[in-house]
C-alpha cells in the first residue's frame, strides 16, 4: 500500500474493528508453525481488505517488511515512541 497516512479514515476505521494500533510502534507475539516468534516496529497494514469488513477475514500486516496475518497474533504491546 506504498506510505500509509494515518489520518485517513479508512486507516483509523480499519485499527478500530480489528482493535488494533494501525501506525504505531508495537511489539507483536505471533503463532508461526514451530512456535511463536517475536516482532517490533511500526504495525503497517500490507494490503486493504476487503469492504464490507468481515471479523473472521485475515488482515494482511507488516512490521519492518516482515508480512503476517492478524490471525497470527497471539498477543501485542503497544509500545511509546
Amino acid at each position: 500500500m506504498g506510505i500509509q497516512d494515518l489520518e485517513d479514515p479508512l486507516f483509523r476505521e480499519i485499527g478500530m474493528f480489528w482493535s488494533l494500533p494501525v501506525g504505531k510502534r508495537m511489539r507483536v507475539r505471533l503463532r508461526v508453525s514451530g512456535g511463536l516468534s517475536m516482532l517490533e516496529g511500526k504495525l503497517e497494514i500490507a494490503k486493504a481488505p476487503d469492504y464490507p469488513f468481515r471479523r473472521n477475514q485475515a488482515l494482511s500486516l507488516r512490521i519492518n517488511s516482515i508480512p503476517f496475518f492478524s490471525t497470527q497474533i497471539e498477543d501485542w504491546v503497544l509500545l511509546e515512541d
